[in-house]
């Protein structure tokens, strides 16, 4: 009985933890759609708002956190947020605005990555 009682708790825990996390994405979500649309990046611009939808949605906390996941994907590859976006930031005069933007969005999806299961 203890060990199943522990492993209950360990699992209120967990969901605990990615439900805050997923509350917490909310802000640097926004801050971010709202630098992209300030960059003029569209496409980013509707990712970041889809991913918004998802995450007011009434999915269950695990079902939303893997669609996040999937939306946010943007810092790697070809074709990324770290492709033209900084560029167009420094020209702007905003890169400083920009790195603390794309690390605070960063910082919190990873987050949210830890505590899926």
């Amino acid at each position: 009985m203890g060990f199943l009682m522990c492993r209950k708790n360990k699992k209120v825990k967990e969901n605990t933890q990615l439900r805050k996390a997923l509350f917490e994405f909310r802000t640097p979500l926004i801050k971010i759609k709202l630098l992209s649309e300030r960059l003029n990046y569209s496409e980013f611009t509707k990712r970041f708002e889809e991913s918004l939808e998802i995450l007011e949605s009434n999915l269950h906390d695990q079902e939303k956190a893997k669609r996040l996941l999937v939306k946010t994907e943007i810092l790697g590859g070809i074709g990324t947020w770290m492709d033209s976006p900084p560029w167009t930031a420094y020209q702007l005069g905003i890169s400083s605005e920009f790195d603390k933007t794309t690390k605070r969005f960063s910082i919190s999806r990873s987050k949210i990555k830890k505590y899926l299961k």
